[in-house]
């Protein structure tokens, strides 16, 4: 059995205490399925912040499949608690991006490929839920304590399990709960806090008290009620059942502070993994080489601005392979997964017309024949951002990198009328292009690019300057001014520079003016990247 939870999500930042905690009532429940040991997914949308990392790596290391955790930029829904005399105390609540949260068909085509879907009354989906019902799924639904919201009204006929919060039996509740299950629902259930609960099926009510525990705290209780809940009820287990199961599940959560507790693996460093070529720019007339390519560019800018950032490529057995590792492993790039192959490492031979660089024989070289290995893929995903480009063979992965929950970055260059844009850009969060043209020439193909799945679309213009389109606003920014010396390698520094903001949670603005900036700092120099050691 496997169920789809989908909605809403947040962040509890205790402040006081240095402290935060995923969850959201689909969350919770989709946690709380795992442990019961049944499969289960999460669909919502988080930011590009450090809220959001939280929340996709505390969900994957609790073995939630995040595959559609859409990560959009800006900024993860969080509520700021204080503890006043041991009582939590709920401050501002941001609702970010999620704000903006809309099923995509994707999301829908996944979402019916389980056996229930389960959702809430903050999780935007409700007017959705008709199609779902109309394409056999059964669906649940907590409306906790918003008895007279209008969602209920619209939610109850497409809905199987119905879930309420009250405080006690009464007369009140017993007349809401038939009402409730004559709109549409096989059962409606009123929680009952203390006093355990009460389920109605449109002949009986039904009730079961409470599994007796020391309380710690009653945080994620009702989540942990409805699953247990659910899983009985997917098994085949009388009304009676379900609610004692329920019960039984909401009293593990009752005996330990907080929703659930973050998996030791839980990882809380934000960096990075560039996947994809490498390449020495070799300059004959000059008698010297650069270890260069678009991920070794991009790495080590990054690395520079002060992210840890994994290279994973393949370069070959030769006095150019070696002098490739040499450079990277001292700019401290982790190179774990950088691989040496018997043959000649990729080769550009540049030549120089005044300060003019011209491209000239290209060999690829041990690249001609470079996969990445499971282990490879396997490692590049447990970082908070994969980067790759148009040149470095990991196109056919980025789905399954995104799966796992990585942010993806891509450089696709000038090419962007190839197939493999329509073909990548569903699975990829911040895609780059080069062009030669206007910020305001460039909007035309930046709305068309943003419609073919990506997150965010970026346009660096040369000396225009560069632009991003989220799909709602677009974002232009100008460049550092400096002496040229070496365009080659501007654009990666600005990518790198670009990601670094992004991982800081920087607006899209900021996030251009940072690229700019790494750019400027290479455009007076005559290599690809200034060392530092």
């Amino acid at each position: 059995m496997r169920v789809a939870a989908v909605g809403d999500n947040c962040v509890d930042a205790y402040a006081h205490l240095s402290k935060s905690y995923p969850g959201g009532n689909p969350v919770n429940v989709a946690v709380y399925l795992r442990r019961l040991g049944m499969d289960a997914s999460y669909t919502g949308m988080v930011g590009n912040d450090a809220y959001g990392y939280l929340m996709k790596n505390a969900l994957y290391a609790k073995g939630v499949d995040i595959s559609h955790l859409h990560t959009r930029h800006g900024r993860t829904a969080v509520t700021q608690v204080e503890l006043v005399e041991g009582e939590r105390v709920f401050g501002d609540y941001d609702e970010g991006v999620m704000a903006d949260f809309k099923l995509t068909e994707a999301d829908v085509e996944f979402l019916c490929r389980h056996d229930l879907i389960h959702t809430g009354i903050w999780g935007k989906i409700e007017r959705d839920l008709g199609r779902l019902q109309q394409r056999g799924m059964r669906i649940s639904f907590d409306f906790a304590d918003k008895l007279d919201h209008e969602v209920v009204g619209i939610a109850l006929p497409h809905v199987d399990y119905a879930f309420f919060s009250y405080t006690h039996e009464d007369e009140f509740i017993r007349s809401y709960l038939q009402l409730a299950q004559q709109a549409g629902p096989r059962v409606a259930v009123a929680t009952l806090g203390e006093n355990g609960s009460l389920a109605y099926d449109g002949h009986t009510f039904t009730r079961y008290g409470i599994v007796p525990v020391d309380v710690v705290d009653t945080m994620g209780a009702g989540d942990s009620f409805i699953a247990g809940f659910l899983r009985a009820a997917l098994y085949g287990e009388q009304l009676g059942d379900c609610l004692k199961a329920g019960a039984e599940n909401a009293a593990v959560t009752l005996q330990y502070m907080g929703a659930w507790e973050l998996e030791a693996n839980t990882k809380q460093v934000l960096d990075a993994a560039a996947i994809g070529d490498n390449c020495m720019d070799v300059y004959p007339a000059l008698g010297t080489a650069y270890p260069t390519g678009n991920v070794v560019d991009f790495a080590i800018h990054l690395r520079q601005l002060g992210v840890p950032v994994s290279v994973i490529s393949t370069t070959g057995e030769d006095d150019y392979g070696r002098q490739m590792v040499d450079a990277l492993r001292g700019e401290d790039l982790d190179l774990s997964h950088f691989h040496t192959a018997p043959g000649l490492t990729a080769v550009t031979y540049m030549e120089l017309d005044g300060n003019e660089r011209i491209h000239g024989e290209y060999a690829e070289g041990v690249l001609e024949t470079m996969v990445f290995s499971k282990e490879d893929l396997g490692f590049a995903a447990r970082h908070t951002l994969v980067h790759s480009a148009f040149w470095g063979k990991a196109h056919e992965h980025l789905a399954d990198l995104h799966a796992h929950g990585a942010v993806v970055s891509f450089d696709y260059a000038t090419k962007m009328d190839d197939a493999l844009v329509p073909q990548t850009l569903p699975w990829v969060d911040y895609a780059f292009f080069s062009m030669r043209c206007t910020p305001e020439e460039a909007q035309v193909p930046l709305r068309r690019l943003h419609g073919l799945g990506a997150g965010v679309v970026v346009a660096t213009l040369g000396e225009q300057g560069s632009v991003a389109f989220d799909g709602k606003d677009f974002y232009t920014f100008g460049i550092d001014p400096v002496e040229v010396v070496n365009t080659v390698g501007a654009g990666d520094a600005f990518i790198a520079g670009f990601m670094a903001g992004v991982l800081r949670g920087e607006s899209l603005e900021d996030c251009l003016k940072s690229g700019a900036k790494t750019a400027s700092s290479i455009l007076g120099i005559f290599e690809p990247w200034r060392k530092t050691r």
